[in-house]
């Protein structure tokens, strides 16, 4: 069974990372064809011819995504792209621009040209900057996240933490978390390993792609890029690397968001593992054990776990005596429990109070109903409404207040309809 539960959350998902996958693909292909049919650009120097195979592998890309044979020369186009012949932005430069904007690079080599592009560019970024790139974010962290918790399981098999087991019983009871150099080192290393690895890979590629730039500049440009900063000193000259680069820079800023997103969470675990040390640390104070017992008649269960709740900062003690004594106000009959009457009516109450403080509006999107009225009511005069098919649940009814006693309950008429349902049974049989 449990695996089965596995397979259709891993199943659930896949369905889901899709979707969103197809929603980013849907907006950035919008983006695309829009820049593709109104923006325009000098037009592209014609291809040298290839001295090897590996460039003319990157020569093809590069051809494949290019304008090349659309371009037109006018003195009109000086005004507004400072030269006379242009041709429009090849797919690879739309595909380049999305990215560099809804990633917030923004090297500045592309940019809209006309209010209407530029009006296009506004909302296109909001949306891009919510939407797409948190949903591909989103993706990135969740095909990681097993990764980086396989890399913590070995770490922390290898460089346990130190565990207190209090009761006895095999396992810990609190976990007391190791240096912060140390706890870092082993929750993190492997983010900040793949980021490395990848932008080490990434220059070696770039000095391919662009064979003027040398490999620290290849390097400093992939970091520079990874941070969003995104200065725009290094220009990208060829097609092949803008292709490349749409594809680096979101995968780069991904990366490092998750490492962000990890050290958030390291410091938000170590602080819980901090504070349950703690509390574990103030449960062996003698002092403080021995203060739970105010009327020095001993403790009971509920005195015991209530106070240790106190004591120990879980819970305020303000907040534990107002539950005592909405507790004392139902039990009318001083026996120590509470019926389902009594909890009804105090429901009835509380959906009152509720919906006056709200306008009306019931915590359920109902409006407060009598429960001792109608559910309790239906169920002990008239138990043969469940053998006959119907629902037990009555219609919604009116809002009204609560009476502070139950009505009288006449015990004849029960018995009457107890009788009723064992003749009625009798006689179906």
């Amino acid at each position: 069974m449990r695996h089965l539960h596995v397979h259709a959350h891993a199943s659930k998902y896949v369905i889901q990372e899709s979707k969103e996958l197809l929603e980013a693909f849907v907006l950035i292909s919008l983006g695309v064809i829009f820049y593709r049919s109104v923006e325009r650009k000098a037009c592209a120097q014609p291809l040298a011819s290839a001295s090897n195979g590996s460039d003319a592998l990157l020569n093809g890309l590069s051809a494949a995504g290019s304008s090349s044979g659309r371009c037109e020369c006018s003195a009109d186009y000086v005004p507004r792209y400072g030269v006379e012949c242009t041709e429009p932005w090849s797919i690879a430069d739309c595909f380049y621009f999305v990215m560099v904007s809804i990633s917030t690079v923004g090297y500045g080599d592309y940019a809209p040209t006309s209010s209407g592009s530029q009006l296009f560019t506004i909302c296109f970024v909001l949306v891009g900057i919510v939407f797409i790139f948190a949903e591909l974010s989103e993706i990135v962290s969740g095909l990681l996240a097993p990764l980086y918790t396989w890399s913590r399981d070995k770490l922390e098999r290898i460089f346990p933490q130190r565990r207190i087991d209090l009761n006895g019983d095999g396992s810990a009871d609190v976990i007391l978390p190791s240096s912060k150099p140390t706890f870092y080192l082993k929750n993190l290393l492997m983010p900040v390993l793949l980021i490395a690895v990848s932008q080490m890979v990434s220059a070696v590629i770039w000095t391919r792609l662009e064979p003027s730039w040398s490999m620290w500049e290849a390097f400093y440009h992939c970091v520079i890029t990874a941070t969003t900063v995104g200065y725009g000193d290094i220009s990208i000259t060829t097609e092949a690397g803008r292709l490349f680069s749409s594809c680096h820079l979101i995968l780069s800023v991904c990366l490092l968001a998750a490492l962000i997103s990890e050290v958030n969470t390291v410091a938000q675990t170590r602080a819980s593992m901090i504070e349950k040390a703690e509390r574990i640390e103030r449960q062996c104070d003698r002092h403080l054990i021995l203060s739970l017992d105010k009327d020095q008649n001993g403790l009971d269960m509920f005195e015991f776990v209530t106070g240790m709740l106190v004591k120990t900062e879980v819970l305020q003690e303000k907040d534990v005596q107002g539950f005592i004594d909405i507790f004392n106000q139902l039990d009318n009959d001083g026996s120590g429990k509470l019926t389902a009457r009594e909890l009804h009516l105090q429901v009835d109450k509380w959906q009152v109070q509720y919906a006056k403080a709200h306008g009306g509006k019931h915590p359920h999107q109902a409006r407060p109903k009598k429960y001792f009225e109608s559910r309790m009511l239906q169920r002990e005069l008239v138990p043969t409404r469940s053998r006959v098919g119907v629902s037990e649940d009555p219609p919604h009814q009116p809002a009204a207040v609560v009476d502070a006693q139950p009505p009288a309950i006449d015990p004849a008429a029960g018995a009457m309809a107890d009788a009723a349902a064992q003749e009625q049974g009798n006689s179906s049989s």
